[in-house]
């Protein structure tokens, strides 16, 4: 019954987790590849979580996840909005650790993507402007099918950093409250290293590489056929 609870935490942060971030990432990247004059700042600003190590990430918003003293809280408070029990709530704990995430994730993916877009050919976007093609049409049919493989490369890399995720979970809730933020890999490190479970752990281990299979294996599909 556990392994089960676990198996299906691991699919819902996993979804959520690279779904989110491939999302918001694009549209930062398309952001980022702008040409207005102050972008190049932005890009330093929006990148900086790129530099900072996932632990050090983890412990500093666990204090801004604090319920007492935690700046989320406080300015939800002066907005007279709910201040929910982030980290200790089963309900509000997954949240904040795929927010957490996202917060490194998504630069990641806006690289990528900026990465695609500067490295785009500019003749077909130029053609469907002359043809009178709206800005959203450009880039639905002619920018989004050019960066398509880098979205999918990036969302591949953020589903296997996504199950290689330890850090956020151990300094963050410690897989609780209960096992609600329990995924598979943290679980696997419970059952070996805290309780000595071997044998268990080694079958989860090999139940981990079954479960990474199928996403990346069908990520690779979509990568090839592209």
């Amino acid at each position: 019954p556990v392994t089960h609870t676990v198996l299906l935490n691991t699919v819902i942060y996993v979804v959520a987790a690279v779904v989110l971030e491939t999302g918001f990432g694009l549209l930062l990247g398309v952001l980022l590849a702008s040409k207005h004059r102050f972008i190049s700042g932005f890009r330093v600003i929006f990148l900086l979580p790129l530099t900072v190590a996932s632990v050090a990430a983890a412990i500093s918003w666990s204090a801004l996840l604090n319920t007492s003293q935690g700046w989320v809280n406080y300015y939800l408070g002066l907005l007279h909005l709910p201040q929910p029990n982030w980290l200790a709530s089963s309900s509000a704990a997954m949240p904040s650790v795929i927010i957490t995430d996202m917060w490194s994730g998504v630069p990641v993916v806006a690289v990528i993507v900026l990465a695609a877009l500067i490295g785009a050919p500019r003749d077909p976007i130029e053609a469907a402007m002359v043809d009178g093609a709206s800005a959203w049409n450009r880039f639905r049919y002619v920018t989004f099918p050019a960066i398509m493989p880098a979205v999918v490369l990036a969302a591949l890399l953020r589903t296997v950093a996504a199950f290689q995720q330890f850090a956020l979970f151990e300094v963050l809730t410690g897989g609780g409250p209960g096992l609600s933020t329990t995924v598979i890999n943290f679980y696997v490190y419970q059952q070996t290293i805290v309780y000595g479970n071997v044998g268990y752990g080694a079958a989860l281990g090999v139940l981990l590489v079954v479960v990474m299979a199928v996403p990346l294996l069908l990520l690779f599909a979509l990568m090839r056929r592209r």
